[in-house]
């Protein structure tokens, strides 16, 4: 069985910062099978605008499972929090 880790960011494919953290943090600290885990970006254009990335998140499910047979995927969103407690909009969307 393999797993396909899809990580939903708020960046965008010009500055791909935020997926260049989480790779390195992943990359850091754990060991993992790169043959049995596939890390996919999906770039959000800014925050708050994941709805707009649903179909293409469908597709990548698709083109993984497509693959073979057991493949599974998890989609992960992520959010910078940097401002949340001085910003009372960014409480309402991450809480």
């Amino acid at each position: 069985m393999s797993l396909q880790l899809i990580f939903v960011v708020e960046t965008n494919k010009t500055c791909k910062s935020d997926w260049i953290y989480i790779k390195d943090t992943i990359d850091y600290f754990f060991e993992y099978d790169r043959t049995a885990i596939k890390l996919t970006p999906v770039y959000m254009d800014g925050k708050g605008k994941y709805k707009n990335k649903e179909k293409e998140i469908s597709k990548n499910i698709a083109a993984y499972k497509a693959g073979g047979k057991g493949r599974q995927t998890k989609v992960i969103y992520c959010f910078d929090c940097d401002d949340y407690n001085t910003k009372q909009e960014d409480m309402n969307i991450y809480f």
